[in-house]
């Protein structure tokens, strides 16, 4: 049997959770209809064009109100701070930075630095940029050993200990090491 469609109340044939959803349906209308701009106005399209588009197409976007350009100087202070120490870390000292500086001081090249022979002042320089490296870096004797070319972390500890040694009793390595810490930018000693 059909029923007429004078009959058919769609609210009593639908079950609870149909109502509940046709109710949200109808409440997220009438937020929307509140939100709606007046009959007769109409809403402001800022353009801008975007230099790598085709023929300079006109991109839209909606209206935002223009904010404080100037931000209040506790905040400027807090972010020149923040861009100032950022700044220190991104400028720390690196091995190959320390390799560069000791082959130019010394007047060497870096292959012979690195991975040169063993004539006695050539193994003085390398053992320079080892302790160096172990002071002005974070890297662990690993990773500075690894960084000269492939050497054993203990051929890094025998040149730091070595040059220490003969910093305390050698005036003319003293001076070395010392021009070398000065001529590298942003050196720092880190630990002893």
């Amino acid at each position: 049997m059909q029923q007429s469609s004078a009959l058919y109340d769609p609210i009593r044939a639908a079950t609870p959770s149909q109502r509940l959803a046709a109710i949200a349906h109808n409440m997220r209308r009438a937020k929307i209809a509140s939100k709606a701009l007046p009959e007769g106005s109409s809403p402001r399209i800022v353009s801008f064009e975007i230099p790598n588009t085709p023929f300079g197409v006109a991109k839209v976007r909606p209206y935002q109100p223009e904010r404080n350009p100037e931000p209040a100087p506790i905040h400027r202070m807090w972010f020149e701070d923040l861009i100032a120490e950022s700044d220190r870390q991104f400028r720390r000292t690196r091995v190959p930075d320390i390799l560069k500086a000791t082959a130019l001081h010394f007047g060497v090249s870096l292959a012979e630095l690195i991975r040169g022979g063993r004539t006695k002042p050539l193994v003085c320089h390398r053992h320079i940029a080892m302790y160096l490296a172990t002071i002005l870096t974070d890297y662990s004797l690993p990773d500075i050993a690894r960084r000269f070319g492939g050497y054993d972390h203990t051929s890094i500890l025998h040149g730091r200990d070595r040059i220490k040694r003969m910093i305390k009793t050698d005036p003319e390595i003293a001076a070395h090491v010392a021009a070398l810490i000065s001529s590298i930018p942003g050196a720092r000693v880190r630990h002893g």
